[in-house]
């Protein structure tokens, strides 16, 4: 019924924030949503991922789209010179 989209981006929204951003669009699911059976797997990794950087996870779902968020506090990378060998 529409154009299917997946977006990814990695942004600084501020001088010390930076946002990772998923977005996609929902469509007709190939089985029933209740005959999906997940290990839950997938969410506690990110969950890990967000708690190891100090960032917080948002998301929001709607009938077109579904919105996920991870904020977290940015750095500068610089790869120690010595893990080059």
């Amino acid at each position: 019924n529409g154009e299917a989209f997946l977006r990814i981006s990695l942004e600084a929204t501020t001088e010390t924030e930076a946002t990772l951003r998923v977005v996609n669009t929902c469509g007709t699911p190939f089985v029933p949503h209740e005959t999906v059976v997940g290990s839950g797997l997938g969410r506690s990794l990110i969950a890990g991922f967000a708690t190891q950087v100090g960032g917080v996870v948002t998301t929001d779902i709607t009938e077109e789209y579904y919105d996920f968020r991870l904020v977290f506090e940015g750095s500068v990378f610089d790869p120690d010179p010595a893990d080059h060998n």
